[in-house]
């Protein structure tokens, strides 16, 4: 058996829900092409991005290059380390998409990659192999089966992950809010260039650089539009807890859990079912603006905030459940931060009110997705082309096995991570040498 082992960054300009899939610009979703790119058109490009989006960002972002490879080669089990395949480029041809037909095939984030004509190419060697729904019938198109076909189901993810710790090691990404607060930076720094190039420019340049900056504003609105405040009660606190916790103001944020003087906080929540995890944090913030603030009181513009990475956050579904209960593969916890302000004081207590901040989905879907996957695995049936000695015989009458995950994806850059294996079944070996 020949194994080829492949992973790295690939580009998908999509439409995301809730605009059709065919949605060309991005009107209602998370993806849009700016002002200045070319039309949305779904294609899964493994190399060769397509108006990437580190166009335009200073030295040392973080928007990925696209582009998956051959990492590593094992022949019958031993790592090959001069195989004419390795370092080979890999590619999806005849323009792949994740298809889903607006949720009739599959569901947002579970689609089938639809046409899958897998090519591994070096300088003077190629492997390729297109699978086919049914090899006795070589024109048949998902169009033409049933939804509860059997073939329309081996194309399908077979699971999916969230908060993945191997996503995180292959992407690097340690830190997803951190690395939404660097895009956004580098978006910022972007915009004063070009801004600043404007100002000495004539004519056609200075069109451009209008359109340059109008794309790049884009991309920053939809990572920074402001929260949503979801009133959640209203209650009281005790004027020395409250004194106790606005002497945390301008202090780095803590555990929740440390910090006894908020536990009336936390009991106020647990009447209403919201509870924390343990990874919870409080800060302390200053806020003029805030609720109370108006009244005189100077107190009344300190507010607190409790940020929890790891909480229950759609009402929808229920009442919430343990936070140990094993769903953290189907995504129902997700990132929320409620803010809680002082109204006036009332004698020995201070009358509070407690808001959720509610993120435009764009940047919760962002933040989220970064560290998520999918697994897909099938067996490839289809033609096989070869191209050069690769030491060993192919054997062609045999399904190839593949499989692979994608995730990580980059609402931002219209990228993701793949990363996988195909495995070539061979008839006999020849001369290999190994490492």
């Amino acid at each position: 058996m020949l194994e080829l082992y492949f992973e790295g960054w690939f580009q998908c300009r999509l439409a995301r829900d809730p605009d059709p899939s065919d949605e060309k610009r991005g009107i209602s979703g998370a993806s849009f092409a700016t002002v200045y790119e070319p039309d949305l058109d779904r294609i899964i490009r493994l190399n060769d991005a397509v108006a990437s989006r580190a166009l335009y960002l200073p030295e040392g972002h973080q928007v990925p290059p696209v582009g998956v490879s051959v990492e590593s080669v094992y022949l019958d089990g031993q790592k090959i380390g001069d195989h004419p395949l390795l370092g080979a480029r890999v590619d999806l041809l005849d323009d792949a998409v994740f298809q889903s037909l607006n949720g009739v095939f599959s569901s947002p984030g579970g689609e089938i990659i639809d046409p899958f004509h897998l090519s591994i190419s070096g300088e003077n060697h190629r492997l390729s192999r297109k699978d086919l729904w049914d090899p006795t019938q070589p024109d048949l198109t998902m169009y033409d089966m049933p939804l509860d076909s059997p073939l329309l189901a081996r194309r399908k993810p077979v699971s999916s992950e969230s908060n993945s710790v191997d996503v995180r090691q292959a992407t690097g990404i340690f830190n997803p809010p951190g690395y939404r607060k660097k895009r956004i930076l580098d978006l910022e720094v972007a915009i004063e260039r070009k801004k600043h190039a404007r100002s000495t420019a004539v004519g056609e340049d200075l069109a451009v650089l209008d359109l340059q900056i109008a794309g790049l504003q884009q991309r920053l609105d939809a990572l920074t539009i402001p929260a949503e405040l979801d009133l959640l009660f209203e209650s009281q606190i005790a004027l020395q807890a409250a004194k106790a916790l606005d002497a945390r103001q301008s202090q780095p944020e803590i555990l929740l859990s440390q910090v006894p003087e908020a536990d009336p906080l936390v009991e106020e929540f647990a009447k209403r079912q919201i509870k924390f995890s343990g990874d919870a944090v409080l800060v302390v913030g200053l806020d003029p603006s805030a609720e109370g603030a108006r009244l005189g009181d100077p107190a009344c513009c300190v507010y607190w905030k409790i940020k929890d990475p790891l909480h229950w956050v759609n009402p929808y579904l229920g009442t919430q459940p343990a936070l140990d209960s094993g769903l953290l593969d189907s995504m129902l916890y997700l990132p929320a931060e409620f803010r809680i302000e002082k109204l006036l004081q009332r004698g020995t207590a201070y009358a509070i009110i407690a808001f959720q901040e509610l993120e435009v989905w764009q940047n919760k879907v962002f933040k989220i997705l970064l560290d998520s996957r999918v697994f897909y695995g099938f067996d490839i049936r289809g033609p096989v082309q070869v191209k050069g000695d690769m030491g060993v015989t192919i054997a062609e009458d045999l399904p190839w096995p593949v499989s692979f995950w994608v995730g990580a994806w980059d609402n931002d850059a219209l990228s993701g991570y793949m990363k996988g294996c195909l495995q070539v079944p061979l008839k006999h070996r020849a001369s290999v040498s190994g490492s």
